[in-house]
C-alpha cells in the first residue's frame, strides 16, 4: 500500500524583508514617523543566512546600526556641497594607484545604499594591461597590491586598531568565516566628527595601537587581504563616527594628488576622486594637516 507524503508549504520569511520599505515613509514625512520602526523588518532579508551565524549576526548589527546612524541625522546625510570638510586628507599609499569602486554619486558610489560606505573607496594597483596580478593569481602574492605600505592621510590619533584576522586564500570569494567585515584595521581621529576608516590590512602588519598620535604620510601598516575581501586591495572612507556599525560617511576631498590619465598626468591641488581614475599622492607638497 502506498502512502502519500504530505508536504508542507514553505514560507520564506525573507519576502517579510520588503515590509521595511514602509520606514521610508517615516522619514520622508513627519506626521508618518512612527513607520520608522518598520525598517526593522529589513532584518529579514537575512533569513537566508541564519545558519551562518557569524555573518549573520554581523549583518544584523550592522543593519540596526545603520537604522540607528540615519535616524541621529534625521535621514538628513551629508553629501558634496552639503558637508564643510575640516582636514585636509592626503591620498594613503605610494605610487600610483588604480581607483576600483568609489565617487560622490550615485552611479560610481562604493555603495550608495551603504550609508557609512557611500563615499568610501577600494584601491588596487594594477600593471600596463590592467590587471592586478602577476602569474594566475591563486597566490597572495602574486597581487601587487599585496604587502604595499598603507599610510596615515592626516595627522590624527589612533582610535582603533585591529590586528589577528588571517588574510583570506579564497581568493575570488569572500571570507565568510572572518570575525568582522573589514579584516584588520584602523581608525584615526582627525577632528570632531572625522574619522578615517582603512581596511583589509595584512595581517601582523598594523605599525600602530590604539592611542597612538600619527603623522600624515606615517606608515601605519600593509595592504593585505582580510575580512570581506575578494582579493587584496584598501578600503578607505571618511565617517563621522568612530564606530564602523554606527558612522554616517563623509564626502572627502583629497589634497595635492597626481591624476594619470592616457598616459598625461596632471597634479590636482584639491578634488574627489572617481571610480577608474589612477592617481598617486603627491608626497613633496603634502604639507601639515
Amino acid at each position: 500500500m502506498k502512502t502519500k507524503s504530505k508536504s508542507r508549504a514553505h514560507f520564506d520569511f525573507a519576502w517579510l524583508g520588503y515590509l521595511g520599505f514602509l520606514g521610508l515613509l517615516g522619514f520622508l514625512s513627519e506626521p508618518l514617523r512612527v513607520l520608522r520602526i518598520a525598517t526593522l523588518f529589513c532584518l529579514f532579508f537575512l533569513a537566508p543566512y541564519r545558519k551562518n551565524f557569524r555573518f549573520f549576526f554581523q549583518v544584523v548589527y550592522y543593519a540596526l546600526g545603520q537604522i540607528v546612524a540615519v535616524c541621529r541625522v534625521r535621514g538628513k546625510l551629508p553629501g558634496p556641497g552639503r558637508y564643510a570638510q575640516k582636514t585636509r586628507y592626503s591620498l594613503p599609499f605610494e605610487g600610483f594607484w588604480t581607483v576600483a569602486g568609489g565617487g560622490i554619486d550615485k552611479e560610481n558610489s562604493h555603495s550608495w545604499n551603504v550609508f557609512n560606505q557611500r563615499y568610501a573607496y577600494d584601491f588596487f594597483v594594477k600593471d600596463e594591461n590592467q590587471i592586478t596580478h602577476k602569474h594566475d593569481g591563486k597566490a597572495l602574492e602574486d597581487y601587487y597590491s599585496f604587502g604595499k605600505v598603507i599610510l596615515a592621510p592626516a595627522d590624527g590619533m589612533v582610535i582603533k586598531a585591529k590586528d589577528g584576522i588571517r588574510d583570506s586564500p579564497e581568493l575570488g570569494s569572500v571570507d565568510l568565516r572572518a570575525r568582522i567585515f573589514h579584516g584588520n584595521f584602523v581608525v584615526i581621529r582627525h577632528a570632531k566628527g572625522e574619522y578615517s576608516h582603512l581596511a583589509h590590512f595584512k595581517k601582523g602588519s598594523i605599525a600602530v595601537k590604539e592611542g597612538d598620535k600619527v603623522k600624515r604620510g606615517q606608515i601605519i601598516g600593509l595592504c593585505g587581504n582580510s575580512g570581506h575581501s575578494y582579493e587584496p586591495h584598501l578600503h578607505f572612507h571618511l565617517q563621522d563616527r568612530a564606530n564602523f556599525y554606527f558612522a554616517i560617511g563623509l564626502p572627502v576631498e583629497f589634497s595635492d594628488f597626481v591624476l594619470k590619465k592616457q598616459g598625461q598626468v596632471q597634479k590636482v591641488k584639491s578634488g574627489y576622486i572617481l571610480k577608474g581614475q589612477l592617481v598617486m599622492r603627491n608626497s613633496f607638497s603634502a604639507g601639515p594637516a
